[in-house]
């Protein structure tokens, strides 16, 4: 997914700041209409910025009301985005400057085992990048590689930290105010990236501001990329990648490549680059450009040839819109949630099952660090709509309460905005009502929906 890359010099440009076979024919069939928007949709919407997601605000953060007034907390389970990053779909012969990455986080993570000492946990990952390296071309100048968080990064992460532990330490007084690792509350699981590893670092360091200074070790569990759940992982379910073959051939998506085939050439002329079937690479590289103030590309192959322009910026912004609601909801939304996130999904919904049934467990707080397409696939699977594309340091809260009759209900929050589930009466939904849906999104027998051998473990490369 990336190209080689080498320096150049350009003119001034502007800126812009199934069963198996059910689920596949399902898919083919096209479209599965999406529920109606939410209020809260728009009024997310109206305030959108890719750059930097909505926070809650412990100020208007709502408890729960009407017959569910003095309800008590029992469970949280947190979602994030990574924070702002470097593009990780390059251009060749790309002149801008990445300095955006000064700055690391440290909190005294351990790896899965809990073994690693405080002295291992200091050790900082600096990139090497220098003009003598005879393969420096391949990267652009600057002190970040492709894909990394960026200081922005860090300090969006650590913020939303910071505003979760003002409603659920100082507001709610559900967790303590500082982590406790003889006897810890939270759980805490990322993918296996390095911008997912240290946004989790940075939003736990704003969680519990003592670990910058004292460093106790906190847990943060990891699974290879191979068998990672927390995004789409076709290597591991073959039948994900039929059904995502199917719908890149669909009259949807060729229809929407047909309507777009001059930008998306202007584009391809403007990076240098032969990308086809879609504009997420675009998408990712020129919104890295829009947060951070970076130049838009020209080509330097065809140095007659116009810039990429703000206009062509946001159209293919908007464009990108499209593709992820297009993916996540308007192709199938239950095909997709079941195949692409449905075993995180049963992670979900089975820790928050075990709560509502009595299980005993040491943790209250369930803390998982992931992408956009972790968010995007959860929405999805929720079949929340009226979204775009999910903005770094996106959050999804979902949050379990009982009330004072006993009746445990979920509410779920998207970037500080409480969600009504369509599946769901209202913001405050019983569990049982959650869960049922939730069992509707979730195959019940992943070896034969998703079509892998149980007995080779034959699985490929994922997210």
């Amino acid at each position: 997914m990336t190209a080689a890359r080498t320096s150049r010099r350009r003119s001034a440009v502007p800126l812009v700041t199934a069963s198996t076979l059910g689920l596949l024919l399902l898919a083919a069939a096209g479209f599965a209409a999406p529920a109606a928007a939410a209020a809260a949709a728009d009024k997310a919407n109206a305030a959108y910025s890719y750059c930097q997601a909505n926070f809650p605000d412990p100020a208007s953060y709502p408890l729960p009301s009407g017959s569910h007034a003095g309800a008590k907390l029992k469970q949280v389970q947190l979602i994030t985005r990574h924070g702002d990053r470097t593009p990780v779909n390059i251009m060749p012969d790309d002149a801008a400057t990445y300095n955006l990455c000064s700055e690391f986080a440290v909190s005294g993570m351990t790896s899965n085992d809990g073994s690693a000492t405080l002295t291992q946990a200091n050790v900082l990952k600096f990139p090497l990048l220098d003009k003598a390296n005879p393969y420096q071309d391949a990267i652009w100048q600057g002190n970040c590689i492709d894909g990394q968080l960026t200081s922005k990064g860090i300090t969006q992460l650590r913020t939303l930290g910071s505003q979760l532990r003002g409603i659920y330490v100082d507001k709610l007084k559900f967790l303590e105010g500082d982590y406790m690792p003889a006897t810890p509350t939270l759980y805490a699981r990322s993918t296996d990236y390095w911008r997912t590893q240290q946004s989790a670092e940075s939003l736990l360091s704003g969680l519990f501001p003592t670990l910058k200074g004292e460093l106790y070790p906190v847990p943060l569990h990891t699974v290879p990329s191979s068998a990672e759940t927390m995004a789409s992982n076709p290597g591991a379910c073959p039948n994900l990648a039929t059904v995502q073959a199917l719908m890149s051939a669909s009259a949807g998506w060729q229809n929407h490549l047909s309507s777009n085939q001059a930008l998306l050439d202007r584009l391809n002329t403007a990076f240098d680059t032969d990308w086809q079937g879609g504009f997420d690479h675009f998408f990712d590289n020129l919104q890295v450009r829009t947060c951070n103030n970076l130049p838009l590309p020209c080509s330097r192959q065809n140095p007659g040839t116009p810039c990429v322009s703000a206009q062509d910026a946001q159209s293919t912004f908007a464009l990108g819109d499209w593709e992820y609601a297009y993916t996540f909801l308007n192709y199938n939304q239950t095909v997709m949630a079941k195949l692409g996130i449905g075993a995180f999904s049963a992670t979900l919904r089975d820790t928050l099952q075990s709560a509502v049934s009595g299980n005993k467990s040491q943790y209250n707080f369930y803390y998982y660090s992931g992408h956009d397409s972790t968010i995007g696939a959860v929405l999805g699977a929720f079949n929340i709509s009226g979204w775009r594309w999910p903005p770094y340091a996106s959050n999804i809260q979902i949050e379990l309460w009982q009330d004072v009759n006993g009746e445990f209900f979920v509410r779920v929050f998207y970037n500080g905005d409480l969600q009504q589930l369509p599946a769901c009466p209202s913001t405050e939904c019983p569990a049982s009502t959650w869960i049922a849906y939730m069992n509707t999104v979730i195959p019940s027998n992943f070896a034969a929906d998703c079509m892998f051998d149980t007995r080779s473990r034959r699985f490929g490369h994922g997210h």
